[in-house]
């Protein structure tokens, strides 16, 4: 709203003592300037106000008749300089909204009439104060959180938050505070203290007292070099209930974690034992220097269940491992580990997520994980792991778990039987493996997924593969040449990925027990045939991707059945001119991408049999001409893709086969001219694209067999002239797409005059709104000029009483129809109804 001028609320929003009422105002691009024919009485009952402006200095004089304002938000207006006592008056406010502005100086400004005020939020965040006064929040005694992150504060040394006696919540990140010096101290109910981004070098007790009753504490991006074993106690009587306290102190410069002294930690933990004590720590101390942890420096946290220590510079991982009893999350990544030890891990029965990711392991050592029996996720990619002969984790989580041994140099691994239960899918790809036996997973039982690709692998054989017989998923994306394997090892594949290899021959015997195959990709290989074997046993398949080989030309598909929902071929990318797939081949088969190949004759795509083809993609392809010999497809086809062909001509009848086509695209082609009966049959088609041709002109009348047409693209034609006249009586609405042509902006006017009034069922629209140039409701247009005027004719502008008569006439005559129908429809009964009448001349009907 700009103007609160003669407003007036209905007496339904008018507050009472038992029914309170929320007004919402909100005023854009305000000007502060009122005077006596302001509406007092409505800013009184406004509960919620929001002001967009652009003020350097403001006296807010509108906030004296917002009595009962709760809610106020004044951010983003380039506010400089608050004057006055502008919120003296508003003594219901809850909520203050003062960030995203210029404000340097806030002293004096929050004073208010009643004490305490009602004031619980407060948000000064991205200003540029630098100074906070001892007394700037002397009356907010009822503050709940306040927000000063994103300013210039340096300095808060006297105390400005010693009366915020109500704050939980304070944040105070992204400024250039350098000490706390006991600022916060009073603070005896703060829950949530967010320092992060300052230059804090030191933390202790002097200087924050209250730390042993934060839920966060967040003083991450500091400069701290150490850190006191006061940082991670917490009391437990000031944090009742279920709760989780985080303490984050990431990216700093820490070097070493000290043992927290028994005597403390068992002063704050000691007279919680009686109790049930609920409350869980989430510690992050990554990216910092640490190089040594003292045995006990977690001694005083309460259920650790998360601990992050990656990316320093830790060689031993050596702690006390009751301190570690609940921890879920464990990250070592990016550390300079050797060796792990059981002693640390050996109480770890919680543990989940594991990352000893980008160390310099060697081996796993094999009492390690010993009672480790609810992992979920262990990284151990970029390491230095060669050879593993026995993998040391006896059981994974009953969810099953996941193992990542990528990128190690990783060329023999064998897991014996009683060893990785539960193991559910295992990575190793990007390692050395050549020999692929020597992967031995026989025993792995419970092993779903395998990731086996970016290896080394050349040659495959019947012995090659020592895998569980139960893998579902397999990646082998190599060198191989020959994918030659024992098929009964791979009976329960349901997706095999084989693109990116050197195959130039498939084999029946590899694919011969594979019932369940659902997804194989054969892409980026050198096939260039379909052997005539290879999937006579595959029945379920979903997805073949077959896409960059060379296969120029196939006479039968050989795949003779696909999955009982449907099946999707891609043979896109392969220089193919020529494809059939006879009858009885491709059952099932419901899309088929045929797009980036070299099809110039679109009769050699012979598909005439595949019924049950819904969608079928000719885009990208070297066609020029269509007519009715040219498409030999199946009748039931729902979606044509012709696009980005060099088509110039569409003859007769080139559809009339494809009487359930819904969609056709024939975008960035070069057609000019549309010829009469080039869509006949296309008696339910609703989405046409002929976007990107060269079609100067077009006569609705061409498409006078498309019925059901409800979208027309005709973008980017460089069009003069388009004659909607045969819509007149078009059955449905039709949205024409006409943005990128040279229509007139009287003859865009004319079209969209005679669409709202009912006359004609064309509206124009725009797929693209023009941030120059002409336009009419954001569709681009050309202004009028003698030659324009010569082609817009009387089309071009309203319907004439002739036009007018004939939209009427052709209603009429629609409307006569559908009651001759029904006539017809039930000639049957009139006869029985006249004799009744006849009989019971009295009985009402």
């Amino acid at each position: 709203m700009e103007n609160i001028r003669g407003i007036h609320l209905h007496n339904e929003c008018l507050e009472s003592a038992n029914y309170p009422v929320t007004v919402d105002l909100k005023l854009t691009n305000a000007v502060e300037r009122f005077d006596y024919r302001i509406e007092q009485d409505f800013l009184g009952f406004i509960t919620s106000l929001t002001i967009s402006a652009d003020w350097a200095e403001t006296s807010l004089s509108l906030l004296q008749y917002t009595t009962r304002l709760q809610k106020l938000i004044l951010s983003s207006n380039n506010i400089e300089k608050i004057t006055g006592k502008p919120f003296y008056f508003l003594n219901n406010l809850e909520s203050l909204d003062l960030s995203n502005n210029q404000l340097t100086n806030v002293d004096e400004l929050f004073q208010f009439e009643l004490h305490p005020n009602k004031l619980f939020k407060l948000s000064l965040a991205y200003n540029r104060i630098e100074e906070l006064p001892g007394d700037v929040f002397e009356e907010l005694t009822s503050l709940i959180e306040l927000d000063l992150s994103y300013n210039k504060i340096n300095n808060i040394n006297e105390e400005p938050f010693s009366n915020l006696t109500s704050l939980e919540t304070l944040r105070l990140n992204n400024n250039l505070i350098k000490n706390l010096n006991g600022a916060v101290n009073n603070l005896h109910i703060l829950k949530n203290l967010y320092l992060r981004d300052n230059q804090i070098q030191n933390i202790d007790v002097q200087s924050l007292k209250i730390i042993t009753h934060l839920e966060t504490f967040d003083v991450s991006r500091n400069q701290l070099e150490k850190i006191n074993s006061i940082v991670f106690l917490r009391h437990w009587k000031h944090l009742g209930g279920k709760k989780i306290c985080k303490i984050i102190l990431s990216d700093n410069h820490i070097n070493v974690l000290p043992n927290t002294s028994k005597e403390i930690s068992a002063r704050y933990t000691r007279s919680a034992r009686p109790y049930s004590v609920d409350v869980l720590t989430e510690v992050d101390l990554s990216n910092n220097e640490i190089s040594d942890i003292e045995y006990n420096a977690f001694q005083s946290l309460f259920k650790m269940i998360s601990l992050d220590l990656s990316r320093n510079k830790i060689i031993d991982f050596v702690v006390n491992a009751d301190d570690l009893e609940h921890v879920k999350y464990l990250n070592l990544s990016g550390n300079y580990i050797v060796r792990l030890y059981f002693e640390s891990f050996s109480a770890m029965k919680n543990l989940q997520n594991l990352d000893l990711s980008h160390n310099y392991l060697d081996y796993i050592p094999d009492q390690t994980f010993t009672n480790t029996y609810n992992l979920k996720n262990v990284n151990m990619t970029y390491n230095e792991i060669a050879i593993i002969k026995n993998l040391h984790i006896k059981m994974f989580h009953p969810e099953g778990g996941v193992l990542d041994l990528s990128n190690n140099g990783l060329n023999q691994l064998k897991i014996p039987f009683g060893q990785g239960l539960r193991l559910t899918i295992l990575k190793l790809h990007s390692n050395n493996i050549s020999i692929p036996s020597l992967i031995d997973l026989i025993h792995q039982t419970d092993l779903m997924t395998l990731d086996l690709s970016k290896n080394m692998i050349i040659e495959l054989n019947n012995t090659s593969l020592r895998l569980p017989v139960n893998l579902l998923s397999l990646d082998l994306r190599n060198k191989i040449i020959d994918f030659v394997v024992n098929a009964d090892d791979l009976e329960h594949v349901k997706y095999l990925n084989l693109s990116g290899n050197y195959i130039v021959r498939l084999y029946f015997e590899s694919f011969s027990a594979m019932k369940n195959l659902q997804n194989l990709d054969l892409s980026h290989n050198y096939l260039d045939y379909i052997p005539d074997q290879t999937f006579t046993n595959t029945y379920n398949l979903k997805n073949v991707n077959m896409t960059y080989n060379e296969i120029a030309i196939i006479k039968n598909l050989h795949i003779k059945m696909f999955h009982p929902e449907g099946g999707v071929l891609d043979l896109s990318n392969n220089g193919l001119n020529q494809l059939k797939i006879p009858f009885g081949q491709g059952l099932r088969l419901t899309i088929l991408k045929l797009h980036s190949n070299n099809i110039s004759i679109p009769s050699l795509i012979d598909l005439i049999h595949q019924t049950d083809l819904m969608t079928l993609d000719l885009s990208k392809n070297m066609i020029i001409e269509l007519n009715n010999t040219s498409l030999r497809l199946p009748v039931n086809l729902l979606s044509l893709d012709l696009s980005c062909n060099m088509i110039r001509s569409i003859g007769p009848s080139t559809f009339h086969r494809m009487g359930h086509l819904k969609t056709l695209r024939l975008s960035r082609n070069k057609l000019s001219t549309i010829e009469y009966g080039a869509f006949q049959g296309l008696t339910v088609l609703q989405n046409l694209d002929l976007s990107f041709n060269e079609i100067k002109f077009l006569d609705s009348k061409l498409l006078m067999d498309l019925k059901l047409l409800s979208v027309l693209s005709l973008r980017s034609n460089g069009m003069l002239y388009l004659n909607y006249k045969s819509w007149y009586g078009h059955k449905h609405d039709l949205k024409v797409f006409v943005d990128g042509n040279f229509l007139t902006c009287e003859w865009l006017v004319s079209a969209l005059n005679n669409f709202n009034n009912g006359f004609s069922k064309m509206r124009p629209a725009a797929l693209v709104v023009p941030a120059l140039g002409n336009s009419v409701e954001g569709i681009p247009c050309v202004s009028e000029n003698k030659e324009s005027e010569k082609l817009t004719d009387i089309s071009s502008k309203s319907l004439m009483d002739d036009d007018r008569l004939l939209v009427t006439s052709q209603k009429i005559l629609e409307a006569v129809r559908e009651q001759t129908y029904y006539l017809r429809k039930y000639s049957h009964i009139w006869p029985s109804i006249f004799k009744d009448t006849e009989n019971e001349p009295d009985k009402k009907w």
